[in-house]
């Protein structure tokens, strides 16, 4: 999994490198860029994906699957991300989101609350029953 982290890392920061290559020589049609800090943000969220995914913190990586999701999703709303990558962007983030592994924290994993929980704060029961 974290290769296809890595992989869109990769994506993004070859987007980014287009972005900043705009050149010196003229042209008559300029190319289609991404901002360059759309590209940085987008490529720091996948980053830190990657980074959750190496270190097997699923929950920390279902939280960042959802920030760049998000942060693509409003980049791609905002008219910043120009036509020609929203298919490729949209497709890479959907890719690696979905093989982010499901979030299971500790106390959920076997089912019990390893008597955490027992007898405490359920009130009481003074009274009831005997008179």
């Amino acid at each position: 999994m974290s290769r296809s982290a890595s992989r869109l890392g990769v994506l993004l920061l070859a987007v980014a490198f287009a972005a900043g290559c705009g050149g010196g020589g003229h042209r008559t049609a300029r190319a289609p860029q991404l901002p360059a800090d759309v590209a940085r943000a987008l490529a720091a969220r996948s980053d830190a994906l990657a980074v959750s995914l190496e270190q097997n913190d699923a929950c920390a990586a279902a939280r960042r699957a959802v920030d760049l999701r998000n942060a693509a999703n409003a980049a791609v709303a905002s008219g910043r991300v120009p036509v020609v990558f929203r298919r490729k962007l949209a497709g890479a983030v959907t890719r690696l989101t979905a093989a982010v592994p499901a979030c299971t924290p500790p106390d959920e994993e076997d089912g019990r609350d390893n008597g955490k929980h027992k007898g405490r704060g359920k009130g009481k029961h003074g009274g009831k029953g005997k008179d």
